[in-house]
């Protein structure tokens, strides 16, 4: 049993007991659990936390629970009743598929200042006049200058209240746009800005806008090809375009005396990346650009999503995550055989069929060995690692 392993041995007891909760709160999450598992698990839910008590009841450990050498069972002992939780305690059922996924708990170190709901913006400086803006789900930065703002980014769910953000502290004018990349759930509200100013963007971008004919992001007035330097007052931002990844265009924006970099669509700090790794165009790219950040001396990191700013630590571990969902699609498709696949439905006939059900369970192969590596890293890790495996198995089928 659990308790016979960890009494034994304490110098690995805490990796097994978090791993041996991770497995659980896997198969919990993605709705895997039959009925012998709900008991074998249960079973073992109860025996830690007996464990747990038994432990702390010992004459003189109480001190090892605060600091010592039993101190992660505080945190184990908290994860052992929100398990048994979800399992056993759903009216009228106890299997997973009754799981609510909003009761899944978003790791600490994932959140980020709460937005203010009679405003429905938050605006903060970062330091030295650059400020950013978020409404909780996308991201905006701006900064004053001394003669003028330039913005970065206009998402339509921020809309007016970025101008409502910048109005809070600063009477400057806006005088400079710059655009991450064309997408138009960050730069959709660009025609809300003063029509006069310039904008700026990467070559592609001004193409793809062109085509688009979208009056509310208007065409770029500057472009460039590799490099861009902006100064404005006394700013200066370094505009670099590292070749495909996340899109065509999609820009380094790097203000590198306050050592903040923006790479919008890429990283989700503190959270799984958005389906097929953030709608990536290249998931090589993706895996270049990534290498490429770190190049830059940055210690604050603007996403454009998620709740959040981030770090140099958010994109190694996104770096991690990545190489794990291509070892873990390497793995599923040794392990997974086609003929097989085919055998079991009757042979070839329904092709497309067989290869949904193929990419399909190498999918689910690659999330079952991904996932529970960062359950506590990276919020909703359950929701969109699935999908994550899927594109990364076709990139690397499509190499």
């Amino acid at each position: 049993m659990a308790f016979c392993k960890i009494s034994t041995d304490w110098s690995n007891g805490q990796e097994f007991v978090e791993e041996h909760l991770r497995v659980m709160a896997v198969e919990i999450g993605m709705k895997r659990m039959q009925f012998n598992q709900l008991l074998r698990h249960t079973t073992h839910l109860l025996t830690l936390a007996a464990a747990y008590a038994i432990l702390v009841a010992m004459p003189g450990r109480a001190a090892e629970f605060d600091n010592g050498q039993f101190s992660f069972m505080k945190d184990i002992f908290r994860k052992i009743i929100v398990l048994t939780a979800l399992i056993v305690g759903y009216p009228g059922g106890v299997f997973a598929e009754d799981l609510d996924p909003f009761a899944i708990a978003i790791p600490e170190s994932s959140k980020g200042p709460v937005v203010p709901l009679e405003k429905g913006y938050l605006v903060e400086e970062i330091r030295d006049g650059i400020y950013w803006v978020t409404n909780g789900v996308y991201q905006s930065m701006f900064m004053t200058t001394g003669h003028g703002i330039v913005v970065v980014d206009a998402p339509p769910s921020i809309g007016q209240n970025l101008l409502r953000a910048i109005r809070d502290v600063s009477e400057e004018p806006i005088t400079h746009m710059v655009y991450s990349h064309s997408h138009k759930d960050h730069i959709g509200a660009a025609g809300l800005l003063p029509k006069q100013i310039e904008i700026i963007a990467h070559e592609e971008v001004k193409e793809i806008l062109t085509n688009a004919k979208d009056p509310n992001r208007p065409l770029p007035t500057v472009v460039f090809n590799k490099k861009y330097q902006l100064t404005v007052g006394n700013k200066t931002l370094y505009l670099s375009y590292p070749g495909e990844g996340h899109s065509s265009g999609n820009i380094f924006i790097y203000a590198q005396k306050q050592k903040i970099l923006m790479l919008v669509d890429v990283v989700f700090p503190g959270w799984v990346p958005f389906a097929n790794l953030g709608m990536a165009d290249d998931v090589k790219g993706i895996r270049r650009i990534l290498d490429q950040s770190l190049d830059y001396d940055f210690d604050t990191l603007i996403g454009g999503h998620v709740t959040r700013l981030g770090n140099r630590r958010d994109v190694i571990l996104l770096k991690q995550y990545v190489d794990d969902l291509d070892k873990h699609a390497a793995q599923a498709r040794n392990e997974i055989e086609f003929s097989e696949i085919a055998e079991e439905n009757g042979g070839y006939s329904h092709m497309w069929h067989l290869y949904n059900l193929y990419y399909e369970k190498v999918a689910k192969r690659c999330a079952e060995l991904t996932i529970p590596k960062y359950l506590d890293t990276l919020a909703d890790v359950a929701s969109y690692t699935e999908q994550n495996c899927f594109w990364m198995n076709m990139s690397d089928e499509m190499e």
